[in-house]
């Protein structure tokens, strides 16, 4: 009797190791958890999760003499992608909105891209904080606003006449006064995008309203999208108050 329940009990705990989900967020394990913070909050279908099938790699490439970041970062949901942090602060980070990153598929970037990117953020000049926006520094993507699925199906049937076979959705970052915004991928009708997926940028109210007149754009490029998500955070009135 002994010996079976020394058994039982040894497979309810190989069970229990399997049951955690292979996509389960974890805690980002590493040392840069301020580089980890500015990453997860500028690439826009960044899960953050670590384990299962998702792996972050984290290099820092070159310091400045004002002590901003060039760094690599790389997770296994989304593409290879070079970014710069500008200050780390105590329990904040401060980055430049839009244009701090250049993406790829490939660990391939010319020292044209790379010089262009450094310039765009004020490379070896002095620190600029007032062009910065601030994030508390964390080791796990939050969630955003709490929206229900349901929500999502919604605004795509508001927006399509088409009925995808799956919607699903990725939490991307939050302003200041409560709106956030989301990557969705479907598999509808139309001209697809990515893995044959249409990927569509939403964004939410923080009562989980929406406008389907600006609060979407499709996404039709995966690497180059700096113009179109600064455009769409402009005509949303991204991080100004509402009237």
């Amino acid at each position: 009797m002994k010996k079976n329940l020394i058994l039982y009990a040894l497979l309810i705990l190989i069970l229990l190791s399997g049951c955690e989900g292979t996509s389960t967020p974890k805690l980002y394990p590493g040392d840069y958890s301020d580089l980890y913070t500015v990453a997860i909050n500028t690439m826009l279908d960044s899960w953050g999760a670590v384990g299962g099938w998702y792996s972050i790699r984290i290099n820092i490439i070159e310091q400045d003499a004002y002590g901003r970041v060039l760094f690599q970062y790389y997770e296994s949901k989304v593409n290879h992608c070079l970014i710069i942090s500008q200050l780390t602060e105590e329990q904040f980070v401060y980055f430049y909105p839009d244009y701090n990153f250049i993406s790829s598929s490939e660990d391939n970037f010319s020292m044209e891209q790379i010089n262009e990117l450094k310039e765009r953020n004020d490379w070896n000049m002095d620190l600029n904080i007032d062009k910065c926006i601030r994030k508390e520094i964390t080791i796990l993507k939050e969630e955003g606003n709490i929206i229900k699925d349901s929500k999502f199906e919604a605004f795509y049937y508001d927006l399509y006449d088409d009925e995808p076979s799956f919607i699903s959705a990725n939490y991307f970052s939050k302003d200041d006064y409560g709106r956030s915004i989301y990557t969705t991928r479907s598999r509808g009708k139309r001209t697809v995008t990515y893995s044959g997926d249409d990927i569509i940028i939403m964004m939410f109210y923080p009562d989980g309203t929406y406008n389907k007149e600006v609060g979407y754009f499709e996404l039709t490029e995966l690497y180059n999208y700096q113009d179109e998500l600064k455009q769409f955070k402009e005509r949303n009135n991204w991080n100004l108050p509402f009237e």
